[in-house]
């Protein structure tokens, strides 16, 4: 009931552009992936899209959010990369036309081919990563800008890329529709927020003595 509460809270927030990010920190079988599948269910009036972490894809840069920009671009797991590149395209003509110019560091994150542009080329090695997640972050905002849920489980296995770029999101979070729900274990390893960036804690315990007693009487029927 309590976390339920809090993430109830934070969709309320987010239809008011007041985005949160929601971290739910627990051991395996503690209830993050139930308690991730109750948002989705509190958040059926949002647009939901999901960057999953897996221990296979661990080493491949920026696979959370290429999963979740497929979705954006309503490209299945199976599109080849030349559809992948075709939609995209259409999708910032469309959307957010400024960002022409950085299509081929989106198709990075999209795992897409793409040719570079002047600009590119003329960008120093050493600020390419921060400008894919600036023109990530550009793009999300213009393709998600209605109350939406990004979920992102597993995140102790995000890669680091990703766990960066998911940073410069949460970053921004408090201006936008969105609730950013966060599932890991206590680990430090992948994405860890800051304790002090303001986002709502959610660590997974097993329920007291009290709690538990009602819940056998609320199962036991009229033999408690």
């Amino acid at each position: 009931e309590r976390e339920l509460s809090a993430l109830a809270t934070a969709l309320a927030d987010a239809r008011h552009w007041r985005g949160s990010l929601v971290e739910v920190i627990g051991e395996p079988g503690m209830g993050k992936s139930r308690l991730a599948q109750e948002t989705r269910q509190l958040a059926d009036q949002f647009v939901t899209v999901e960057g999953p972490s897996g221990s296979y894809h661990s080493n491949t840069a920026y696979y959370p959010f290429g999963i979740l920009l497929r979705t954006t671009l309503g490209s299945g797991a199976d599109a080849d990369r030349a559809a992948i590149a075709q939609r995209l395209i259409a999708r910032v003509r469309e959307s957010a036309p400024q960002l022409s110019p950085w299509l081929s560091l989106l198709a990075v994150v999209l795992g897409a081919d793409m040719p570079s542009s002047r600009e590119i080329d003329e960008l120093d090695e050493r600020f390419r990563r921060a400008k894919v997640e600036e023109v990530t972050s550009e793009f999300l905002r213009h393709v998600l800008p209605t109350p939406s849920l990004l979920v992102f489980e597993n995140v102790h296995l995000m890669d680091d890329a990703s766990a960066d770029l998911l940073a410069q999101l949460a970053a921004e979070v408090s201006t936008q529709p969105w609730v950013i729900l966060v599932t890991r274990r206590a680990l430090h390893s992948g994405f860890v927020p800051g304790p002090d960036d303001g986002h709502v804690r959610l660590p997974l315990a097993a329920i007291d003595d009290t709690a538990a007693a009602a819940l056998l009487e609320s199962v036991a029927g009229s033999t408690p």
